[in-house]
């Protein structure tokens, strides 16, 4: 089954089956299993990792960080165990060789709980900006900020085609927020409104 797969395309395969997992009410999970042993401790770990279960120091240590997959796993379990030192000298690792990549980016912000500070110079792609928005609003929520959390939970709301959900999030926002922060809030809805005209005028469904 794995023999013909690209190795990318097995740590890829891998992933999606682990995050379905966590869809499914059954607990025989039997088949997240693979005959490749770095792929199948991945798997482990990912599986551990996602379900709140502590995964053993020593496993962490061994996900490689030559591998795009087990070097942002490991990244975010050093982060959500709390070690910092670890989870910023593997970031800076892999912005050295890439200083665009808005994955190491945003994972950088979230143990700073400071934004982005620049910002990728192609379109990111829809993870790439759900990772970023993932960020914002966790730093939003970490500095007690209302007003920039609902204005990042709109874009984030409007992305998922849920455009009424948005609006309510932006109308919430404006009345608690402050001039600075409302200067975003009136950016986001005005971005939304000419998405929604455009859509209206082609006579397109509403994202």
């Amino acid at each position: 089954m794995f023999k013909h797969e690209s190795e990318y395309f097995q740590y890829f395969r891998a992933t999606l089956l682990v995050y379905r997992s966590l869809l499914t009410e059954s607990i025989n999970h039997s088949f997240l299993t693979h005959p490749n042993p770095r792929i199948k401790r991945y798997i482990d770990i990912l599986s551990f990792w996602l379900r709140d279960i502590k995964t053993a120091p020593e496993m962490v240590e061994k996900l490689n960080e030559n591998n795009e997959f087990e070097a942002y796993l490991k990244a975010q379990i050093y982060i959500s165990s709390k070690q910092i030192d670890k989870a910023t000298n593997l970031i800076h690792k892999k912005l050295a060789l890439d200083p665009d990549n808005a994955t190491y980016t945003t994972l950088l912000a979230s143990t700073t709980f400071k934004p982005e500070h620049s910002a990728p110079k192609t379109k990111p792609y829809q993870y790439q900006r759900n990772q970023s928005l993932d960020t914002r609003i966790n730093i939003a929520k970490h500095n007690q900020n209302l007003p920039l959390t609902l204005t990042y939970l709109a874009q984030k709301s409007f992305d998922q085609g849920k455009a009424d959900e948005a609006l309510t999030h932006l109308n919430r926002a404006k009345k608690l927020a402050n001039t600075q922060e409302r200067r975003l809030i009136e950016s986001t809805l005005d971005n939304i409104n000419t998405i929604l005209e455009a859509q209206k005028s082609l006579n397109l469904p509403p994202k």
